[in-house]
């Protein structure tokens, strides 16, 4: 390894708590479940649920506590308030994360308006709200506690502030076994993330405790903090699917993956080549389109654009990537356009299982042709496109690998029709929760009219799946009323 890391350095995935505050995602109950099911079939044992006191979170929380995981982790969240452990414990949750923010910008915010008369009543009342919380945590029986000062990183200059959430931290430690050090507005850099967590681990060495790191992403630093967390000896790193979360997100689970396995050299056990999957889940019931530049899981992680680059990737990876594609399952993909070069069209047909040894060099030359002047005309070709052009020239059908199926996907605008009448009102809310649970659907909307209300629902597709209607039609298949469905608008996006 580049450098050494603590023997229990694991991931805590942080998707169905923090990834439920990212801009419009809402998860249903039977969402979350579906997602720890494949967090747990990954590889990961630590998982943070969400708030028992929410009330949007609580059934997924009783539905994830009822699968019976007994070697994974399930994780509450709450904030210093003794009412919040007890739900908490009362559900059955046995390892909690307790927050309050120690830092003056914090205090004043959200307790200024109250009956404290300056900052320092303010603080006194931040130490009794984390000794009251930990102290019925411990009482109640939670077997592992966590507490996270909020906003820690804003402390850095302020030798005030920083001997006060110093205070607020050692306050916590009478009971807690774990400190999580948050970057909450997400405005550290690295140097200052090693600083701190050597700092917190040096001054509090005579307790027996495990520090965690939480970062948000604004500076596009929250992999590279995270690097800089465990090189200073954090034992936990938060992270999400996809990199979900409040704002623009935190670390992401699948880059972080990646860089400790790459870039430091500690394999996380997680099993890589089911990342897709999860990630393509994720998406699905977040919501949230896959960036297709994002690494690990994006639709470009693997493809490459330039003649040269085509070229001598079919003949060793190694040359222009990192990831290993047949680790994660994926596979190198070859994307077209006016760079499209010999060798790629070479390896997208040997992709295709033909053998490019009997394909002559004019033919070759003229796919490229074709390829290249689709795209200067018409802005893109996709795979599809691609295949045209080659069994038109070949005179023979080739088969599309499901690797490059994925890369396309269409984005359609379904009109679902329905009838007026008494059960109206049923019918609309049996409609929008048959909707919700479809994994394509990105967005439901109503549509008044002056006689009746009907809904359009905005879908997301890849080659090979059902068409939008076939899927939507089949989702309202229990609905009784006389409900029709109708495509009003549709267009193919290339992903590569």
């Amino acid at each position: 390894m580049k450098f050494p890391v603590s023997p229990n350095l694991r991931i805590m995935d942080d998707t169905l708590r923090e990834g439920s505050q990212t801009p419009n995602v809402v998860y249903t109950a039977e969402n979350r479940v579906k997602i720890f099911e494949k967090l747990v079939d990954v590889g990961i044992d630590l998982v943070n649920v969400g708030s028992p006191s929410v009330r949007a979170d609580y059934d997924g929380i009783r539905g994830i506590l009822a699968l019976g995981y007994g070697d994974v982790e399930v994780v509450g969240h709450c904030g210093c308030s003794v009412n919040e452990v007890d739900a908490a414990a009362d559900l059955g949750l046995d390892s909690l994360k307790l927050y309050i923010a120690p830092t003056e910008a914090h205090l004043k915010a959200k307790f200024q308006d109250k009956r404290f008369s300056g900052l320092a009543e303010m603080r006194e009342f931040c130490i009794e709200r984390i000794q009251e919380s930990v102290d019925r945590a411990d009482s109640r029986g939670i077997r592992t506690v966590s507490y996270t000062p909020e906003d820690i990183t804003s402390v850095i200059g302020s030798a005030d502030e920083t001997n006060f959430a110093m205070r607020a931290i050692e306050t916590a430690l009478s009971k807690a076994h774990r400190i999580a050090l948050p970057d909450t507005r997400g405005r550290a850099v690295p140097e200052e993330i090693g600083g701190i967590v050597r700092r917190v681990k040096d001054r509090f060495s005579n307790y027996n405790f495990e520090v965690e790191a939480h970062f948000h992403n604004d500076l596009g630093l929250a992999v590279a903090n995270s690097l800089a967390a465990v090189k200073a000896g954090a034992d936990i790193v938060h992270a999400t699917v996809n990199g979900l979360g409040e704002r623009v997100g935190i670390t992401s689970l699948e880059t972080l993956d990646a860089a400790l396995y790459y870039g430091v050299g500690f394999d996380t056990g997680l099993k890589k080549d089911r990342m897709y999957e999860l990630s393509r889940l994720v998406e699905s019931m977040s919501g949230m389109p896959i960036a297709r530049n994002a690494p690990v899981v994006g639709e470009n992680a693997f493809s490459h654009t330039a003649g040269r680059h085509q070229g001598a990737i079919a003949k060793d990876s190694r040359t222009y990537q990192t990831l290993e594609s047949d680790v994660y399952g994926r596979g190198s993909i070859m994307a077209f356009g006016t760079l499209t070069g010999r060798g790629g069209v070479e390896g997208f047909l040997s992709d295709c299982g033909v053998d490019v040894s009997k394909v002559g060099k004019d033919e070759i030359a003229d796919i490229v042709g074709s390829i290249r002047g689709y795209t200067e005309s018409s802005g893109f070709c996709d795979p599809i496109m691609a295949k045209g052009f080659a069994e038109a020239r070949l005179g023979y059908t080739i088969e599309l690998p499901q690797k490059y199926r994925d890369s396309v996907f269409s984005e359609t605008y379904v009109l679902i029709n329905t009838p007026t009448g008494e059960n109206e009102i049923t019918m609309g809310s049996q409609i929008v929760d048959s909707l919700s649970k479809m994994p394509h659907v990105i967005r439901i909307d109503e549509v008044f009219g002056r006689k009746d209300v009907n809904y359009i629902a905005l879908l997301r597709y890849r080659a090979g799946e059902d068409s939008a209607v076939t899927a939507t039609r089949r989702a309202l298949s229990g609905i009784d009323g006389g409900i029709s469905a109708e495509v009003i608008q549709t267009g193919n996006k290339y992903r590569m």
